[in-house]
């Protein structure tokens, strides 16, 4: 009888492999940051206006350096030729930007209506005069004064309505009217401290 033997493995003495482990990995993307180009700034600083040339100036920086700057203001002025101004140049060009000390003209425009309001009191002056300009003006007031060494006054119509009193005070007085003089009243009164005289070729009384 033949004894075929019959090798036996035991399931606790096989080699156990671990299972396999699934690495899962999470890329963060990278942060992307803006980049700014910045244009070099060539000069800035004061400059002498040397010429005028249209829309644009020859500006002198205090190196020496000579630019043709535009004018970038928030108002309109017009440089003249000696003026101080602000001004800064690039690759790009030069402009100016300030005014430093001038004596051009300057203007403040708004396309539609403007109001200037002040909490308190509201002064305008011009060393050498204020003008006023408009096709129509009126000024309202609860009072209303008037200071000045001589007024001239030049109207085509003038009209005067006072419902109270109209009382002039002066040293003299002279009228000269071209045409008719007329005035009514209720009642009027002619009070002189010396002599009265009247002059015409007709003088009717009554």
């Amino acid at each position: 009888m033949t004894d075929c033997s019959r090798s036996v493995v035991n399931p606790t003495t096989r080699s156990e492999r671990p299972p396999p482990v699934s690495t899962v990995v999470r890329l963060q993307p990278k942060p992307q940051t803006t980049q700014f180009t910045e244009s070099p700034v060539e000069r800035m600083g004061p400059c002498e206006v040397l010429v005028i040339d249209g829309p644009s100036a020859v500006v002198q920086f205090a190196d020496g350096a000579k630019r043709s700057a535009r004018l970038a203001l928030a108002f309109s002025y017009e440089p003249v030729v000696g003026d101080t101004v602000l001004a800064i140049s690039g690759p790009e060009g030069a402009w100016i930007i300030g005014v430093i000390a001038g004596s051009g003209k300057g203007m403040i425009s708004f396309p539609g209506d403007l109001t200037v309001r002040s909490a308190g009191r509201l002064s305008l002056a011009g060393e050498e005069g204020v003008d006023i300009e408009a096709p129509k003006m009126q000024i309202r007031a609860g009072s209303l004064d008037m200071f000045a060494r001589s007024v001239s006054q030049r109207f085509v119509a003038l009209k005067q309505h006072v419902t109270d009193l109209l009382s002039v005070q002066a040293g003299a007085t002279h009228t000269t009217v071209e045409g008719a003089s007329y005035t009514h009243a209720e009642s009027s009164t002619l009070l002189t401290k010396e002599k009265v005289t009247i002059n015409g070729k007709a003088i009717h009384l009554g």
